[in-house]
């Protein structure tokens, strides 16, 4: 099992998306990532909330979006996806 999770926004008057976090100073994201998502996947059966405080959404973006990746036991090799797109009213 395993769980990744991204958050974007939009930037007016373009169709790319902006992750709102990343690898600080430009590090390896990869170095350990299969240990970091199996680790997200066992905190979330446990039922320990994911959590990320203060990122920066700019003041222009009308749209923020995560998107879930994750595995089920027994079926590793096949990823499933969940994507949540919130817009300002």
């Amino acid at each position: 099992m395993s769980a990744e999770i991204y958050i974007f926004r939009n930037e007016p008057n373009s169709t790319t998306k902006f992750s709102l976090f990343g690898c600080p100073g430009e590090e390896d994201c990869n170095k350990n990532h299969f240990d970091e998502a199996t680790f997200l996947a066992k905190q979330l059966n446990d039922g320990i909330p994911y959590r990320f405080k203060n990122f920066l959404l700019a003041e222009k973006a009308t749209e923020f979006e995560v998107e879930i990746i994750w595995t089920q036991k027994g079926s590793e090799g096949r990823p499933l996806k969940e994507t949540f797109t919130f817009t300002a009213e």
